[in-house]
Parts: structure tokens; sequence; C-alpha cells
């Protein structure tokens, strides 16, 4: 698959942020997700949650005050660090890792340099919050429902939380953590930084597949890669012995978000009853042959290939393990 080209990569420190460290070198058609693009979905949920351990209470609402503040800066400004409405610590933290060295312990600060540290700062809370004692007996979709996008699976033990790095870049990257609660009612939470499994810019719907070996989780995404390029996404999952299994993916990078005349703007469509995931796009720079993989997407080692260009159709159907493919073709374009 092709990777997508970052434009646009700035400098946030590492110290304390490590969930962001390796992100940006992970950009990979890092596959989309409508809802999340542009804009991060807020869920629609009235309710609000009433913790009963007062620590966490504390914490949560911590990490809505960094919220408050990282919601309103623009990568591309500047602002006085004194004026955010930030404890003592906090704003400390700001000028410590404000990298801007021409002025010792600067009053301004960039905006990216902002938004880095404050990410940081809430990924920093937000394993905390996730790692808590009995964290799983809340409805974790009404989380910081005005800053976090949140989808929980069909049976309630697999959740995607994400929020928009806001680096400066022409790639909306999406900082992510998919948290599970598995049958022995311990917790898992994964961050998107060394995760192999899960798209690191998180998903926006779950579907659950039952299978003589237990259910498998199907989760679909997608994110602005440029300007003009977008990724999207789609993973079959499992959990087995204490641990996730890929057992299905498939990666698309398009120049095109409205997609083929006659389709929807999700170029990945699932058909829930008949277990059919369908495949549609128009070739171009991003994606510039027929990509339909036996198991998903070509990879770039494989010696699998197919250049037939136009446009293309990939039909995949669940064999009660995974999704293996069924029809493929390709329709030539007029010219």
């Amino acid at each position: 698959m092709t990777k997508i080209q970052i434009i646009l990569i700035f400098f946030i420190p590492t110290i304390l942020f490590s969930c962001r460290e390796n992100k940006r070198d992970k950009a990979e058609v890092k596959k989309s997700n409508p809802q999340m693009i542009n804009a991060v979905k807020k869920v629609g949920v009235a309710d609000t949650l009433i913790f009963k351990d007062a620590g966490l209470a504390t914490l949560v609402s911590h990490t809505e005050k960094l919220f408050s503040v990282f919601d309103t800066i623009s990568p591309f400004g500047e602002y006085y660090i004194k004026k955010f409405k930030l404890n003592k610590y906090d704003i400390d933290t700001l000028y410590k890792y404000n990298s801007d060295d021409s002025i010792p312990h600067s009053p301004k600060i960039l905006g990216f340099e902002a938004t880095g540290i404050l990410s940081g700062m809430i990924c920093n809370d937000l394993e905390k919050i996730l790692g808590w004692t009995n964290i799983d007996q809340y409805d974790l979709r009404l989380l910081l429902k005005n800053h976090l996008s949140t989808v929980r699976s069909p049976d309630g033990k697999l959740y995607s939380f994400g929020f928009e790095e806001k680096t400066g870049g022409s790639y909306k990257s999406i900082i992510s953590y998919i948290h599970y609660k598995s049958d022995n009612n311990k917790s898992i939470t994964i961050n998107d930084q060394d995760n192999t499994i899960f798209n690191a810019d998180g998903y926006y719907s779950i579907d659950t597949i039952n299978t003589n070996d237990g259910v498998k989780y199907l989760l679909k995404g997608n994110v602005q890669g440029c300007d003009q390029c977008f990724g999207f996404y789609i993973d079959l999952v499992s959990f087995d012995k204490g641990r996730f299994i890929k057992d299905f993916s498939y990666n698309l990078g398009s120049r095109n978000f409205e997609g083929p005349d006659e389709m929807s703007s999700d170029f990945i469509t699932y058909d829930s009853k008949q277990h059919i995931i369908k495949i549609r796009y128009i070739t171009d720079d991003q994606t510039p042959t027929c990509n339909c993989g036996k198991h998903g997407s070509i990879s770039e080692d494989s010696e699998e290939e197919d250049n037939r260009t136009g446009d293309i159709t990939c039909i995949y159907k669940f064999n009660g393990k995974t999704f293996v493919l069924k029809n493929k073709k390709a329709k030539r374009l007029r010219s």
C-alpha cells in the first residue's frame, strides 16, 4: 500500500508524551473515516457520567479542563501561556516544554507546540482513566463526550476513542485508543503508538459477527491524508488467549471523497445480513491498480499483482473465520 506523504511535520516534545512518538512515521494510507474527516464526531448522548470514586471524578474533570483549552487552539496561532485557564502545574509544564529557546521562559507559545504538549497531557490522563479500577461499570460512550469521538461495539465490550491531533499539517491525524473488557472482567487499553492490530487513526463504527470461535469485531474508519487524498479501511479482529488477532484488513487510498457515480461517499460498505464487504473506487495515484487481494488488500511485499485500472469493485464474503475474495472486476472509464 502506497504511504500517504505527510506534508508538514512539526517537532513535538517527546518527554511525557509517549502516545504520539511514532505516529507520523506510520502514515501509510492512514486510512480514513467519513465521520472523522474534517471534524471529530461527537457522541449524541445527552446524559453525563457520575463517578462514584472522587479521585476518578477529579481526574476526568482535569482532562475536561485540558480539552477546553486544546479545543480552542489553532496550530497556526501564537498564545500567551499565562492566559490559559489551567492550574499552576499545567501552566508550568507548558513553559517547561515550550521549545522556543530564543527567549528563556518565553511568555508565548506557538499553537502547534501548545497542541502537542496538551495532547500529551490529555493522553496521560486518558490512560489513567481507562485503566482505573472498575471503569467498565460506566457507559464510556459518555466519557468526555464533548471532546472525544467514541464508538462502542454492540456487545458493549469494545470501544474506540479518538480526537484530532491538530498538528497543523494536511494529514488530519487522530489520536486514538482501543479499550476492551474481556470475559474475565479485565480491561485492556491500546494506544496508537505501537499498535499493530488496530488502525492508528481510530474508527467510526464497530459491528460484531458471532462465530463458532466466538465474537469477531468488524471496525471501519477513515482519515484525511493530505489536502486532496483520503484513506478508508476496514479491519476484522478477534480476541483469543489474552490478545487481539487481525483476521482481515483492507486499506484504500483515494484522491476522491465523493466516490464514483452511483456510490455513496463510503468506498467500503458492509452488508451485515449477508456478511459481505464491497469495495469500490476509481484508480488514481493513491491506488493506481486493482487492489483485490484474496484475503484483503494486496500488501507491498505481495507477489500478487493486478495492473487493471478504471472503476474497481472487490467483493469479500465471510466464510466463518475471515473474509475471502469472491469477485473482482475492473470497468474501463470512458476517455
